[in-house]
C-alpha cells in the first residue's frame, strides 16, 4: 500500500511560503499564525475522515478488518466470503487502502455483473473506477452512465455509478448534494443531470 502522506502534503504547503522580504513584524507574524492555523485545520480533516474511513470498513469486515489491513491477500480472499458484507468490505479496502492493481479489473467486472448483492457490485464501481486508465477510461464512463440511466438497478447502485462517473470527469459532489443522494426518498431522476451525462460520455 503507498498510503496518502499528508505530512508531505503539509510540508509542501509550508515549502512555498516565505515572509515577505518587506512589511513590519506584525504583517510577518499574522502571515504565520494564518499558516499555522490552516495546516492545523488540514490536520483536523485528515483525523476526521481516516475515523470515518476506519468505521465504515470495521462496520463491514468486523473483526476481520485488521488481518486485511495487514494483508492484501487476506483482503483478496475476502472477495470469496459468503457475507456479502465480507465482500463489500474487502472491495472497499481494494478501492481506498491498497494500491490498484490492473490485473484485478476482470474480476470486479465479474463481481459487478454477477454478484447477487447490489451492494457489493456498487462497490464493484468504486474499484473499477479508482483502477481507471487513460485507455481504460472511456469504456467505464460508458459503463457508469449506462449503469445509472437503468431504472431496473437499485438506487443505491445507479448513485454510485453516477457518483463515479462524476469522479471519472473529475468533479465531486457539493455536501448539499451528496446528502440529497443519500436520502432515499428523493428520486434519483431529479438529481441526476442527464444532460451534462450525454455531453460526456464518450460515443462508440
Amino acid at each position: 500500500m503507498t498510503p496518502l502522506l499528508w505530512s508531505s502534503i503539509i510540508g509542501d504547503y509550508m515549502s512555498g511560503f516565505e515572509l515577505p522580504r518587506h512589511g513590519d513584524d506584525e504583517d510577518r507574524l499574522e502571515l504565520r499564525f494564518r499558516l499555522e492555523s490552516e495546516i492545523q485545520e488540514l490536520r483536523v480533516l485528515r483525523s476526521k475522515l481516516k475515523s470515518r474511513q476506519y468505521n465504515i470498513w470495521r462496520h463491514f469486515l468486523g473483526d476481520r478488518l485488521d488481518a486485511m489491513l495487514e494483508s492484501r491477500t487476506a483482503t483478496l480472499d475476502g472477495l470469496n466470503d459468503a457475507s456479502a458484507s465480507i465482500r463489500q468490505g474487502a472491495l472497499r479496502l481494494l478501492a481506498y487502502y491498497w494500491d490498484p492493481d490492473p490485473a484485478m479489473e476482470q474480476r470486479y467486472m465479474q463481481m459487478l455483473a454477477t454478484d447477487p448483492n447490489s451492494d457489493v457490485r456498487a462497490s464493484a464501481i468504486l474499484c473499477l473506477v479508482h483502477l481507471s486508465t487513460e485507455n481504460s477510461k472511456d469504456d467505464i464512463c460508458r459503463m457508469c452512465a449506462h449503469i445509472a440511466r437503468d431504472s431496473a438497478n437499485t438506487r443505491n447502485l445507479r448513485a454510485v455509478a453516477y457518483k463515479g462517473l462524476l469522479t471519472l470527469k473529475g468533479y465531486s459532489m457539493t455536501i448539499s448534494m451528496g446528502r440529497a443522494f443519500l436520502n432515499r426518498n428523493v428520486d434519483l431522476d431529479t438529481l441526476i443531470d442527464w444532460r451534462w451525462v450525454d455531453s460526456v460520455v464518450p460515443k462508440t
